[in-house]
């Protein structure tokens, strides 16, 4: 009870950024998003006092009162998140067997940082600002007493700066589908809208793919272009004007923030150099939009990065007759699935996806095992049946 008093009072400040309407939606939102992760949670710490594997009905019954709240809050507005964000983005993180009551203190730990930080962010979101200065720096204080609690009771695995690693991004990443497409640039958003370089207030991944059309952005492995209609790749992004290479910036102050006190900032003038840095400071910590500030904290910006004149159009060469374009196909597309192929001289058609009768024709004999991450395999490669095969042209 303390804590829904808590939050009631947190969330409860007047705005003047988002209408009435708005704040009322966004503060319903919240609310349920913090509820169903602590209720999540629950479920786990529960499962771990009694050395059990957490129960299916507990945690369906979490989520599901949480999509019946997010969805019944547009009702007061409407205002971003969907149903499916909000439930979709809870996350656990994996703790190693150990004392039940370690386990079980820990996971209820992380639940209530996971649920205090949602406050945080939704704070700002109806204040149309970044979250209060000092508001991570106490949970993170609070946060780190509990893990050392949790651990004089016994011996598990998760240490505070782990835990939270994880509960920080996830936390963030549900307080973004709270907020993107607001009309504001929040904690944790790259941009604000759809762009050539941003979707989903965040920098798009991938290469761009082109098509007899045009070209749409993709990323996984290269069958996801050629199978979606593609005749080439292209590094870079794609727009209306069609593969470039890079998108020039406005000057765009990145900050990554570590665990605890600690920050670092660069500028970013690029869409390829804004990519990199949240790219590099995802592995060990979370990326804002603003600057480093004296106290060792992310002070985000207000203005979003913008998209500048582009300059540098990449395009294909090649002999396909496809109306319109001088555009080669790349990949070595076939149908008859099993045949021989190709002018490499022992091609044969196999298909990249199971069940899909479209292949590609391949070298037989495989070079290595697919990468577990993008890209699985080289240029001029394909991945097949978990193993990487050049392709015959």
């Amino acid at each position: 009870m303390r804590t829904l008093v808590v939050l009631a009072v947190l969330l409860s400040f007047p705005v003047d950024a988002l209408s009435d309407a708005e704040q009322r939606c966004t503060r319903a939102k919240v609310r349920a998003a913090t509820e169903y992760v602590r209720a999540y949670y629950d479920c786990y710490a529960d499962a771990a006092a009694a050395g059990t594997e957490p129960d299916f009905a507990c945690l369906t019954a979490a989520t599901d009162a949480a999509r019946m709240l997010v969805a019944a809050a547009n009702s007061r507005g409407p205002c971003p998140g969907t149903p499916d964000e909000v439930g979709n983005g809870v996350c656990v993180p994996f703790l190693a067997a150990g004392d039940p009551a370690c386990r079980a203190a820990k996971f209820r730990a992380v639940g209530w940082k996971f649920s205090r930080r949602l406050a945080c962010h939704g704070d700002g979101l109806r204040r149309g600002v970044a979250p209060r200065p000092g508001c991570f720096a106490r949970i993170d204080t609070r946060f780190e007493r509990r893990i050392a609690r949790a651990d004089a009771l016994g011996t598990c695995g998760g240490s505070a700066d782990q835990l939270e690693a994880i509960v920080d991004r996830c936390a963030l990443g549900m307080a973004t589908a709270l907020s993107c497409g607001n009309g504001t640039l929040d904690y944790g958003e790259i941009c604000e809208g759809g762009s050539d370089f941003c979707a989903s207030c965040q920098i798009v991944g991938g290469a761009c793919c082109v098509t007899a059309g045009g070209c749409f952005q993709f990323g996984g492995p290269i069958e996801n272009c050629f199978f979606g209609g593609g005749l080439d790749i292209q590094p870079g992004f794609c727009t209306a004007s069609g593969c470039v290479a890079d998108i020039p910036l406005s000057a765009t102050p990145v900050c990554c923030q570590q665990a605890g006190a600690t920050c670092s900032e660069a500028v970013a003038t690029s869409a390829t150099e804004l990519r990199a840095m949240f790219a590099t400071c995802s592995t060990s910590g979370l990326a804002v939009i603003g600057t480093c500030g004296a106290d060792g904290r992310c002070v985000a910006a207000s203005n979003p990065p913008v998209a500048l004149s582009t300059t540098t159009t990449t395009t294909a060469t090649s002999t396909t007759a496809v109306p319109g374009t001088t555009t080669t196909i790349p990949f070595p597309v076939c149908t008859d699935l099993g045949a021989a192929c190709g002018q490499c001289g022992t091609g044969i058609c196999l298909p990249p996806i199971v069940g899909v009768s479209v292949g590609a024709c391949v070298v037989p004999d495989a070079l290595r095992l697919c990468a577990p991450s993008p890209p699985p395999c080289g240029q001029n490669e394909v991945c097949i049946t978990g193993e990487c095969h050049t392709l015959c042209f």
